[in-house]
């Protein structure tokens, strides 16, 4: 009998994200949903490319870090 780990990992994908879920419940569905992509090697875009769902959208933030005494490299590294 084969595990189809796919389907797995988007079904308890789907119950960590549905809003009527208890929050104690959706933290270990998507750990658990972590844990099986990672011991699988499932990749989140090869999830998303078979649902027909494009890439997620890239969010940039810039920070703009004053400082002209030589330490605004190091603090943009801590950014």
């Amino acid at each position: 009998m084969t595990i189809d780990h796919e389907s797995r990992v988007r079904a308890l994908l789907a119950r960590a994200e549905h809003p009527e879920t208890p929050e104690a419940e959706a933290q270990a569905c998507a750990a658990k949903a972590a844990e099986l992509m990672m011991r699988h090697a499932i990749d989140e875009a090869a999830l998303r490319a078979r649902r027909g769902e494009g890439p997620e959208p890239v969010v940039y933030w810039e920070h703009g870090v004053g400082g002209g005494d030589g330490h605004a490299l190091a603090r943009a590294a801590g950014l």
